[in-house]
């Protein structure tokens, strides 16, 4: 199902759809009642048809990932807001040492259904963006080269957009069992589960 609030596109759109559709109403029920009655069932219909399916991606080619340099091991760490990177930062180190290898922390912008709904969802992506960085400079630090950045409010879907950006070899997924069967049915590359 479609979140008409996810982007500030999709809210445009949404928005546009919603006056337009109040306008027809209102203008089938000035000149009969029943005329509005029945617009009013087929917007609403439309709309609740609209938002159901998925959304239709751009005309483009999708992004082609960044190339990796010869011998280096890219590997693509999903966190959850506020994790700490203690866990597994030892492993990450010794699968990358061997190899050489960058990581990209990515960790979900994730709302409350409250938030998602009126759209304050800026809060969340502050936070994940503050752990994404801690987490990528705690990384550094130890030698393993990283960089944060905050993902989409769903987990996996934060990984396929990463994914199709940042080219990763593996993903290193720090969450629970029910989201590592999901990540490995949905991700194209190997995953592994953390923590």
């Amino acid at each position: 199902m479609r979140n008409p609030l996810r982007t500030e596109d999709e809210m445009f759109r949404f928005l546009l759809v919603v006056i337009v559709g109040a306008l027809v109403i209102v203008g089938c029920a000035y000149a009969n009642t029943w005329l509005g009655v029945a617009a009013a069932v087929l917007v609403l219909g439309g709309i609740g048809v609209w938002l159901s399916r998925p959304p239709v991606e751009g005309p483009g080619a999708p992004a082609e990932p960044a190339p990796t340099p010869a011998g280096t091991h890219r590997v693509l760490l999903v966190a959850d807001p506020g994790s700490d990177v203690t866990a597994v930062r030892d492993e990450l180190r010794a699968r990358l040492e061997e190899r050489g290898g960058e990581v990209l922390v990515v960790v979900p912008a994730l709302a409350s259904t409250l938030e998602a709904v009126t759209g304050a969802v800026d809060d969340r992506r502050e936070d994940a963006e503050r752990t994404a960085d801690a987490l990528a400079a705690q990384l550094t630090a130890v030698g393993i080269p990283a960089r944060g950045a905050a993902g989409a409010d769903d987990p996996i879907q934060a990984a396929e957009d990463a994914l199709g950006e940042f080219g990763a070899d593996e993903v290193v997924l720090a969450g629970d069992a029910d989201l590592f069967a999901q990540a490995q049915e949905r991700l194209t590359v190997p995953v592994t589960r953390l923590g």
